[in-house]
C-alpha cells in the first residue's frame, strides 16, 4: 500500500499531507493480519521542506541544496514516528513487524553538479547502492547495531514471510535476516544495476550496466557489461567522469569512497571474483 506508483500528485501527497490513508486502512483490518508499504516521495525531490524544519539545518557555509535535503530527511522521519506511534498506540506495537529500507543511496548534488556527479543514485558505487536495514520486532528482535554482516534487500521478503509463518520458495535465495547463523555463513553478495530508463522493456539484459559483487572481507568488483557501453555510459543523456568501461576493484573497508582502483594491482583477485560473478550470473539470470 502506498506505494510510488501512479501520477506524480498522487505519490506527491502520502507523508507530506499526512497518513490517514494508512490510518484509515488499518480501520478496515479491526484486529486481522495485515500488511503495509509505505514508500513516499521522500525525501525525493522536490525538495519543499516546511520552513520549520528547513531552518534547523541552514547555517554558515552549508550550501542551500544540502540544507533542503536533510531537511526533507527530517521530515520523512517525522512521518515514520508518526507512522509507528499509530501502530503503538492501536496496540501494534508487540505483534507488528516494522522492516525498513532505502531504495538506493544518494548524495546531493551542490551548485552546478549534476547528480551523475556525486556517484551515488544509479551508479554502481556504494553511494549509490549502499543503504541502512532496520528492523523494529519487540520481543523479538534485541536494539543492536551491525555493520559487518553482509545483508540486502533481497532478505526483506525471506524475512517477511518466515515471520508470517511461511516458508519461502526455494528460487527466493535472499535470507530471514533473524537467521544469524545462515548470515554469518554469508562469504558475498552480488549485483547489478540496469538502466533507469530501459532502453528494452522485453529483453532485461539490453537494459544491464554493470555487475558488481562484494566479500565480507571488504573486497569489491565492479565489471561494466561491455555489449552495452552506450548504456552503460549514460545517466539522463550525459556521461559522467566515472562512466567508463574500465574494471574497478575497491576495499570498501579501508576506502568506503573507493576512489583507489585496485584492479591494475590485483588482477589476481579481479580474476578470482570475475569468476564468482559470473557463477552467480549464469544461476540467477
Amino acid at each position: 500500500m502506498c506505494g510510488r506508483r501512479g501520477s506524480e500528485e498522487a505519490q506527491l501527497k502520502i507523508g507530506r499531507e499526512g497518513l490517514q490513508p494508512i490510518f484509515d486502512f488499518l480501520e478496515t483490518t479491526r484486529g486481522s493480519p495485515f500488511f503495509v508499504w509505505y514508500a513516499p516521495f521522500l525525501p525525493h525531490t522536490p525538495h519543499n521542506p516546511p520552513d520549520r524544519l528547513l531552518a534547523k539545518y541552514q547555517i554558515p557555509d552549508r550550501p542551500i541544496e544540502v540544507a533542503r535535503y536533510y531537511a526533507m530527511v527530517d521530515w520523512f522521519d517525522e512521518t515514520v514516528g508518526g507512522l509507528l506511534g499509530h501502530l503503538d498506540s492501536k496496540g501494534y506495537r508487540e505483534n507488528t513487524v516494522v522492516l525498513f529500507v532505502s531504495d538506493n543511496g544518494w548524495v546531493q548534488a551542490v551548485g552546478d553538479q549534476s547528480m551523475s556527479d556525486t556517484r551515488s543514485k544509479l551508479s554502481p558505487h556504494d553511494a549509490g547502492v549502499r543503504t541502512p536495514m532496520m528492523i523494529r520486532w519487540p520481543g523479538v528482535v534485541e536494539p543492536d547495531r551491525d555493520e559487518t554482516t553482509l545483508i540486502s534487500s533481497i532478505d526483506l521478503a525471506p524475512t517477511i514471510l518466515a515471520a508470517a509463518g511461511i516458508k519461502p520458495p526455494a528460487e527466493m535465495y535472499g535470507l530471514n535476516l533473524l537467521e544469524t547463523d545462515a548470515l554469518a555463513d554469508r562469504n558475498a553478495l552480488y549485483g547489478a544495476l540496469f538502466a533507469h530508463t530501459a532502453v528494452d522493456l522485453n529483453d532485461p539484459i539490453a537494459n544491464l550496466k554493470y555487475r558488481y559483487t562484494v566479500r565480507e572481507d571488504g573486497w569489491k568488483l565492479i565489471l561494466p557489461y561491455t555489449p552495452n557501453e552506450d548504456v552503460a555510459l549514460m545517466m539522463d543523456g550525459q556521461v559522467a567522469d566515472w562512466m567508463h568501461n574500465d574494471v574497478e576493484l575497491y576495499n570498501v573497508l579501508t576506502d568506503p569512497s573507493e576512489m583507489d582502483n585496485m584492479a591494475s594491482a590485483r588482477p589476481e583477485l579481479v580474476e578470482e571474483m570475475t569468476n564468482t560473478l559470473q557463477a552467480w550470473w549464469e544461476v540467477y539470470e
